[in-house]
């Protein structure tokens, strides 16, 4: 009886591995064909949603007597559990580099007797030093939801809220055997369910409402122009497409010209909508804006599979994340690095004052994780 209950188990880990959202293990893309689950629960979340940008819009008119044109949306893709978030603070608020947070750490680990600081020892104490539970990561990836987005009119020519945002496509294991590549980074114009059906790990959703001077230069920098050619119209991407980069790599340096990820796109827009249209044209400008106006990525210490993209192979397991040394040097010993995050997004543009708006919505029942926990109760049940 009790081989047979332990057989049960066995196999029952294996079902729920299978069951896990794929987004949360593979790191988050543009799934290509979500699940019937996936977009019943885009569905949920996505009409509630829309609701909260209609009383959004009001409140906006009632504020400056004016449309609401573009918010910024972080969704839950991920599971942000495995990060741990870091001050990047002494106790007086002085700033300090990684390395200079390390060398504080290791300064109160004492040697062991062969000589060394115990790895793990010192990265508790990073913990209790510069943890903070008050700025753990919910939201994994920003996404701009644009009001008079060309592709937002419904069949009935009515205007709609229409998503534009930057991910790589999901590659599948015959894909990446026939070498595609697997870190393109792609503009998708989606409207609301969509942006919510790749398989996210919550039904969670932050709606960030920008200044009006930057939600106008935003329209201006993101959303294409129309231009007509020989009577045929156009649809022109160049300036858009310069901000998503040549590299998807998640954990990106905010000071890369050639990587980025997800929120780094709207991240340099954001910094870009906040000069003179026309000043910023590039990623370099861009970047060299967020230096002047007190950008800081988040620290975090990292664990999982997010914590092993240094090993041999790894791109096989996190093509998605790549670690260079010259920009994290403490990730290598501790698994620590600053990324760019929704909640480094958020704080950055609270310090410049440029939220009008911050609202949060949750739905509770997911539809995919109700589906896996009666998968896993009927399969126990059996006789």
């Amino acid at each position: 009886m009790t081989f047979r209950f332990g057989q049960r188990l066995l196999a029952l880990s294996a079902l729920l591995a299978l069951l896990s959202p794929v987004a949360a293990n593979a790191g988050e893309c543009k799934v290509k064909e979500p699940t019937d689950e996936a977009i019943a629960d885009a569905i949920k979340i996505g009409i509630v949603l829309n609701v909260q940008m209609s009383l959004l819009a009001e409140d906006y008119f009632k504020k400056t007597g004016k449309q609401l044109k573009v918010a910024l949306i972080a969704r839950a893709g991920q599971n942000m559990k495995s990060i741990t978030t870091l001050r990047d603070t002494d106790m007086n608020g002085q700033y300090l580099t990684a390395q200079e947070m390390v060398a504080s750490a290791e300064f109160q680990v004492p040697l062991s007797n062969a000589g060394v600081r115990p790895v793990e020892k010192v990265k508790q104490q990073i913990r209790k030093a510069y943890g903070g539970k008050d700025r753990q990561s919910v939201y994994s990836h920003l996404g701009l939801i644009f009001w008079n987005h060309h592709d937002g009119l419904d069949d009935d020519g009515k205007r709609q809220w229409y998503f534009r945002h930057m991910l790589r496509p999901c590659i599948t294991d015959d894909e990446m055997k026939a070498k595609v590549p697997a870190n393109l980074p792609k503009l998708f114009d989606e409207g609301i369910w969509r942006f919510f059906a790749d398989d996210p790990y919550e039904l969670r959703a932050q709606i960030l409402v920008p200044s009006e001077e930057i939600q106008e230069n935003l329209e201006k920098l993101a959303l294409p122009k129309r231009i007509t050619i020989d009577g045929e119209d156009y649809y022109d991407n160049r300036l858009a497409d310069i901000f998503k980069g040549e590299f998807y790599n998640a954990a990106a340096a905010w000071n890369n010209k050639f990587e980025a990820n997800s929120n780094q796109f709207v991240l340099e827009l954001v910094a870009a909508a906040s000069q003179p249209f026309g000043r910023v044209r590039t990623r370099a400008e861009a970047q060299d804006i967020l230096a002047k106006t007190g950008y800081r990525p988040m620290r975090a210490m990292l664990s999982g599979t997010q914590a092993m993209v240094a090993i041999p192979g790894a791109t096989k397991i996190a093509p998605y994340v790549r670690v260079h040394h010259d920009e994290q040097p403490a990730y290598m010993t501790y698994a620590i690095a600053d990324l760019i995050t929704t909640i480094s997004v958020e704080e950055y543009m609270k310090r410049n004052n440029w939220i009008l708006f911050d609202r949060s919505i949750h739905i509770a029942d997911k539809t995919a994780a109700m589906k896996k926990e009666e998968a896993a109760r009927s399969f126990i049940d059996q006789p």
